[in-house]
C-alpha cells in the first residue's frame, strides 16, 4: 500500500489526503517531512518526491508470484511497487517539463509561423485602415500549398505508396508473394484505414512551415488493426542535444485519449486498471502552438470543460531505464545498464499505466525499437529540421509590410480627406452624398478657402519593385514555378529540357529523396506489424477483380518493401519529359526497345494508370491479305507478319505503296512511312527465315517477331544450336559472292529478257496462225492447224512454268518483270481467242 503526499505540511482538503492520512501509521504520519529520506522506517520506505512532497511503500518487498510468469510482452507495472511505480511517474514528468522547456523558443517560431501563412490575424489593429493591415502576403502560404500538392502526387498515388521487391534469387513462388506483400499493403493503407490518406495529406501541409512532422507506426489495441498515424512536431518531445530519434536516450509522445477510450484500454488489459483524476485541460493547453491554432480554427476549449469532455493527457515515453526488479545483469550480478522500454503515464494524476520491454524477443543485444518516423524538410545540425518558416519568415514579414505599405498608400490616395476651417458657415453634420447637392450660404471662393486638402501620395515605384524582388526570391527558394521552362520554347531537345526542370527545382529534389527515405522507413514498420500480428493461417483480402490471402510468413526476409514513388522524380512534368526522351531513343533504336512497353511508359508517365487498357495485343491483330494490310496501314490500324505468308508479295505490294505516296507527294507520307516499312521489315525478316531453313533442309522453331524480349523463340540445346550454325555457313558458303551474286544475276536477267522476247515472238506467231486458220477453207487444213496449234501451246506452257520456276524467288529487275508477265499475258489471251472461235471449238 503506497499513498504519495505531495506536501507533508500543506494537503488540500479536496484532494482527499486527509482523508487517507488517518490510515497511516502514527509513528510515520509524525515523522513525514522530518524523518531522513529513502529509508525503512518500521517496514515501509518513505521516498523524497520532485517539488518537496513524499511518498510511503508500506509493501516495497512486493514480487511477482511464481505461479504467474510474466510473459515477454506483459505490462510490467503489474507487478511493480506502487511505490516504484510513483518514483517512475515523477521522473518521467521531470523528463517532459525539461524537455518541452528546452524548446519553448521552437514553439514561439511555430507560432508565428501560422501567422504569417495568414491563416491567423491579431484581433487589435492599429491605423485608420484596420482591413489592410489584416492583408498577408501570400508567398509562403503559396509555397505550402504548391508542396502540399505536389508531394501528395508522389507518395500517395491511386494505387497505394507501397511495392515489394525480390531480395535475392528470383522465383516464380517469392514473386509471388513479393506481389501479395505490395497489393496487401496498399488494401491495407487505402481501403482498411480509413484515416492514413487524410492524415498524410495533413503532415505534408504541415511539414513544409514546420520542418519536422512525425509518423508512428503501432498495433491499435482499440481498432485491432496495424496502423501508422501522424504525430503533430509538438507532440513529439525530445531532449536538448537529441539528434535523430535512434541515439536520442528518451523521446516522449504526448497525446490526448478520450475518458471512454481510456477505460476501454484499462478493461482491455492493456493499462493498469487504477482510478484516475478527472482531467482539468487537455494535452497543450498552455502551449502557445496550440493557443494560436486555436484562434486560426475558431475553437475554444471551454465548451469542452463544461461538458465534462476534456481528454487525458498521455505521456508514452520511449525511454532508457534501470527498471526496479528487472534490472540488466551479468554473472549474478547487476550492471546498473539502462535498458529500452515504453512507459505510458497519466499526467493529471502521475499513474503509471503500462510499462513494456522495447527490444525483439530474441534479440541478446537488447537493441531499441523506434517506432517512429521523423519526415523532415531541411535538416539542419540539430533534431528538428528547418521548414519555410525559418529561411523565408522573415521575407514574408518583408513583404507583409511592403503589400500593407502600398495598400495604405492606395487608400490616403483615394481619400480626399483633410481640414476645414472653423470659419465655414456649414452645419458640422453636413455629409455630401452622392448626386445631391447641398446648400450653402458660402460662395466657391470662400469654400475652396475654407477646406484643405493634403497632397496624399500613392504607392511609390520603388515599393513595387521591392515587393516584386522580394516575391520573386520567396518563390524561387520554395521551387513554386513547375520548372524553369515553364515560359521557354519546348522545340528543343528532351535532355535538354530535363536538365532544365531538374536544376530549377534542385531544392524540392531533394526534400523529395527525404520524404521518400522516410516513407519507406514507416512501410518496414508496417509491414513488420504485420508478419508479427497476421494470422498465421492467412487473412482473405480483396483487390480489382480478385480476391486473395495473405499470410503472415509473407512478410519474411526475402521481401524489402519500398514505396512506390521514386527519389529522383519529383513533378508529373520531370516524369513525362524522361517518358519523352526514352521513346526519342526507341526511335533512333528500334532494335534495343520494346516499343509497346516504352509506349505504356509514357502513358503512366501522362497519369494514365492501367495502359493494357487502350494498347492492343499482340493476340488482338489478325491476319490479312496484303491488300487489307495496305488499307490498314494508311489509316494508321496495326497489322503484323505471320511466319508462313508468301512475305516476297506482300512486300512488293507495301512497298509499291510507299513509292507511289512518295512519287505523288501525299500529305501522309511522313505519318504512314514508318509503320509501312516496319511491316515490311517483318516481311523480310520471317523471309530470310524460311529461306535459310529451305537451304539447311531442316525446320526450325516457331519464331514470334511481336513476342515479349527473350521469348520470341523456342530456346535450343546448345549442341543443336551449333549444329544449325554449322549448316547455315555451309549453305552461304555455297552462295555466289556479293561480286559473283552481281554477275549471276545480270546473266540470269538477261536471259529471262530474252526467254520474254521470245514468248512475246510466239505469242506473235500464235496470232498469225488463227489468223491463217480462220481464212482456211478446208476442213482437213483446219485439223493440222488445230493440232499444230495444240501442239506447240504444250510446248510454250511449258516454257512458261520452267521460266516462271526458274524466275521465283530472284531479285530481278522491274522492267524484266514487266516483259514478262507482258508476254504471258499475250500467250495467255492469245490461247484463248484460239479456242474461242468456232473453228478451234471444232
Amino acid at each position: 500500500m503506497t499513498f504519495a503526499v505531495p506536501n507533508a505540511y500543506e494537503v488540500p482538503d479536496e484532494e482527499g489526503w486527509r482523508e487517507k492520512l488517518p490510515a497511516l501509521p502514527s509513528e510515520i504520519e509524525v515523522a513525514v517531512g522530518t524523518m531522513p529520506m529513502n529509508e525503512m522506517h518500521d517496514g515501509a520506505r518513505i521516498m523524497e518526491l520532485v517539488g518537496g512532497g513524499v511518498q510511503v511503500d508500506f509493501d516495497p518487498e512486493k514480487e511477482q508470484s511464481a505461479e504467474q510468469p510474466l510473459e515477454f510482452d506483459d505490462n510490467l507495472a503489474e507487478s511493480m511497487s506502487e511505490g516504484d511505480l510513483s518514483g517512475i511517474a515523477a521522473q518521467i514528468e521531470m523528463w517532459v517539463e525539461a524537455d518541452v522547456e528546452s524548446r519553448s523558443a521552437w514553439h514561439k517560431r511555430l507560432a508565428d509561423g501560422l501567422k504569417l501563412l495568414g491563416v491567423v490575424h491579431e484581433v487589435d489593429t492599429k491605423g485608420p485602415f484596420k482591413l489592410t493591415e489584416k492583408v498577408n502576403h501570400p508567398a509562403i502560404a503559396e509555397a505550402v500549398v504548391q508542396f502540399q500538392a505536389r508531394a501528395s502526387a508522389e507518395l500517395l498515388p491511386p494505387k497505394g505508396p507501397a511495392k515489394a521487391l525480390v531480395l535475392g534469387e528470383k522465383t516464380p513462388e517469392i514473386e509471388e508473394q513479393a506481389e501479395r506483400v505490395a497489393d496487401y499493403l496498399n488494401y491495407q493503407l487505402m481501403v482498411l484505414d480509413e484515416d492514413y490518406f487524410p492524415e498524410m495529406e495533413k503532415l505534408l501541409f504541415t511539414l513544409s512551415p514546420n520542418g519536422s512532422q512525425f509518423k508512428k507506426v503501432y498495433r491499435d489495441e482499440l481498432r485491432q488493426a496495424n496502423v501508422s498515424r501522424w504525430i503533430r512536431g509538438e507532440d513529439l518531445i525530445v531532449p536538448y542535444g537529441a539528434t535523430t530519434l535512434q541515439n536520442s536516450p528518451r523521446f516522449t509522445h504526448q497525446t490526448a485519449v478520450s475518458r471512454n477510450d481510456l477505460r476501454k484500454l484499462q478493461v482491455m488489459g492493456v493499462y493498469r486498471d487504477v482510478d484516475l483524476m478527472r482531467p482539468s485541460e487537455g494535452p497543450n493547453r498552455d502551449s502557445q502552438v496550440q493557443e494560436t491554432k486555436d484562434k486560426a480554427q475558431g475553437q475554444d476549449n471551454a465548451g469542452a470543460l463544461l461538458l465534462d469532455e476534456t481528454d487525458h493527457t498521455v505521456w508514452e515515453c520511449n525511454c532508457d531505464y534501470d527498471l526496479p526488479g528487472f534490472e540488466d545483469e551479468a554473472g549474478g550480478e547487476k550492471t546498473g545498464i539502462a535498458l529500452p522500454y515504453i512507459i505510458t503515464v497519466e499526467k493529471d494524476s502521475s499513474a503509471v499505466l503500462s510499462i513494456r520491454r522495447n527490444w525483439k524477443e530474441d534479440d541478446q543485444l537488447r537493441k531499441k525499437r523506434v517506432n517512429v518516423v521523423h519526415y523532415p524538410y531541411l535538416p539542419g545540425e540539430g533534431f528538428y529540421s528547418y521548414g519555410l518558416i525559418h529561411f523565408l519568415g522573415g521575407a514574408g514579414q518583408a513583404a507583409t509590410g511592403l503589400l500593407q505599405t502600398v495598400l495604405l498608400g492606395a487608400a490616403f490616395a483615394g481619400l480626399n480627406g483633410g481640414f476645414k476651417s472653423k470659419d465655414a458657415r456649414l452645419p458640422s453634420d453636413v455629409t455630401l452624398e452622392y448626386g445631391v447637392w447641398k446648400d450653402t450660404e458660402m460662395s466657391a471662393e470662400e469654400l475652396a478657402k475654407c477646406f484643405y486638402t493634403p497632397n496624399f501620395k500613392g504607392p511609390s515605384e520603388a515599393d513595387f519593385k521591392i515587393l516584386g524582388l522580394i516575391q520573386d526570391a520567396v518563390q524561387r527558394f520554395g521551387s513554386t514555378t513547375e520548372s524553369m521552362v515553364g515560359d521557354a520554347s519546348n522545340t528543343g531537345p528532351v535532355g535538354t529540357t530535363v536538365a532544365l526542370i531538374e536544376q530549377g527545382s534542385k531544392v524540392f529534389s531533394g526534400i523529395h529523396k527525404r520524404l521518400h527515405f522516410a516513407q519507406g522507413q514507416e512501410l518496414k514498420l508496417l509491414a513488420e506489424l504485420n508478419g508479427q500480428y497476421l494470422p498465421a493461417e492467412g487473412y482473405p483480402y480483396s483487390v480489382h477483380g480478385a480476391s486473395r490471402q495473405i499470410f503472415a510468413q509473407d512478410f519474411d526476409e526475402r521481401i524489402d518493401v519500398l514505396p512506390v514513388s521514386d527519389p529522383n522524380i519529383f513533378s508529373s512534368t520531370q516524369r513525362i519529359a524522361i517518358a519523352q526522351g526514352v521513346a526519342q531513343r526507341a526511335d533512333l533504336k528500334p532494335g534495343l526497345y520494346d516499343t509497346r512497353k516504352v509506349e505504356a511508359k509514357y502513358l503512366q508517365a501522362m497519369g494514365i494508370q492501367d495502359p493494357d487498357e487502350v494498347l492492343m495485343t499482340n493476340a488482338e491483330i489478325p491476319r490479312m491479305d496484303p491488300v487489307t494490310e495496305n488499307a490498314m496501314l494508311l489509316v494508321g490500324r496495326p497489322v503484323r507478319a505471320f511466319p508462313d505468308q508468301y512475305h516476297e508479295g506482300h512486300i512488293a505490294l507495301v512497298m509499291s505503296q510507299v513509292q507511289q505516296l512518295e512519287a505523288e507527294g501525299s500529305p501522309i507520307f511522313q505519318q504512314v512511312a514508318p509503320a509501312h516499312l516496319a511491316h515490311v521489315a517483318e516481311h523480310m525478316a520471317y523471309a530470310m527465315r524460311n529461306n535459310m531453313a529451305r537451304m539447311m533442309g531442316i525446320t526450325l522453331p516457331p519464331l514470334d517477331l511481336r513476342g515479349e524480349p527473350g521469348k520470341e523463340t523456342e530456346a535450343l540445346d546448345p549442341q543443336i544450336e551449333n549444329m544449325l550454325a554449322q549448316r547455315a555457313a555451309q549453305a552461304i558458303s555455297q552462295l555466289p559472292q556479293p561480286g559473283q551474286q552481281g554477275a549471276q544475276q545480270k546473266a540470269q536477267q538477261s536471259a529471262l529478257e530474252q526467254q520474254a522476247q521470245a514468248l512475246q515472238q510466239q505469242a506473235a506467231e500464235l496470232e498469225e496462225m488463227k489468223r491463217q486458220l480462220e481464212a482456211q477453207g478446208s476442213a482437213v487444213e483446219k485439223e493440222k492447224m488445230r493440232l499444230e496449234f495444240a501442239k506447240r501451246e504444250g510446248l510454250l506452257r511449258e516454257k512458261m512454268a520452267r521460266m516462271q520456276q526458274e524466275a521465283k524467288g530472284r531479285d530481278v529487275a522491274a522492267n524484266v518483270k514487266a516483259i514478262t508477265d507482258e508476254a504471258v499475258r499475250r500467250v495467255e489471251a492469245a490461247i484463248g481467242k484460239v479456242k474461242g472461235s468456232p473453228q478451234g471449238a471444232r
